[in-house]
């Protein structure tokens, strides 16, 4: 949607979240889309600082999400993509890895999944999104779509299969989880910048 002006953008990101009926993890990403532009232009804030604005806002519309499991993981994997890099030069796998640590408690699963993430992202990111969006305007094209989501289903039986863990915890066992690690990560921003700003080297 780059090449949408920023209200357009706005616009078909709204109709998308109204038409997925407003889930969590939708809304927190288009409170985040709505928001942050501003909050960077006129407060200069940082990518983990926006983040927590747009909890804070996505919390105070509705509450109750803090003790949803989507929202809750929607949360990590944005703090996951504000987070430092650990491989600069590989930003595709740096992101997989840290997702996958990230969102470990919520889901935990096999580290083959990182790979299989990384070869995957670029069939969803390219074909399956956008041919998902495009049958909303124009819904005769649901064949197409229909064949692509079958081909994803089938690749995804390819991939490799993790038992589920022995242990589970909910939503209201991890709802805190998120909170104590962006906390930790905006104290560490934080240290970073004053090092750097007192730095004589």
């Amino acid at each position: 949607l780059g090449f949408l002006s920023p209200l357009l953008r706005l616009a078909v990101l709204g109709g998308y979240s109204f038409l997925v009926g407003f889930q969590a993890p939708v809304m927190r990403a288009f409170l985040r889309r709505a928001i942050g532009p501003a909050l960077v232009r006129q407060k200069g804030l940082t990518s983990l600082q926006i983040e927590a604005a747009t909890v804070v806002l996505a919390l105070s519309l509705y509450p109750p999400w803090i003790l949803s499991r989507s929202f809750l993981m929607s949360w990590m994997c944005g703090l996951a993509m504000c987070s430092p890099r650990l491989w600069v030069k590989r930003p595709h796998i740096d992101l997989a890895v840290k997702c996958y640590a990230f969102l470990l408690p919520f889901c935990g699963g096999s580290p083959l999944s990182i790979l299989w993430n990384i070869l995957l992202a670029p069939f969803v990111g390219i074909l399956l999104f956008p041919a998902s969006l495009l049958v909303v305007i124009f819904p005769p094209l649901h064949g197409l779509t229909d064949i692509l989501w079958t081909a994803f289903i089938a690749l995804l039986k390819l991939g490799p299969q993790s038992t589920p863990w022995l242990t589970f915890f909910s939503a209201q066992e991890l709802c805190w989880l998120p909170a104590v690690v962006h906390m930790a990560l905006l104290v560490m921003e934080v240290r970073w910048r004053r090092a750097h700003a007192f730095s004589y080297s």
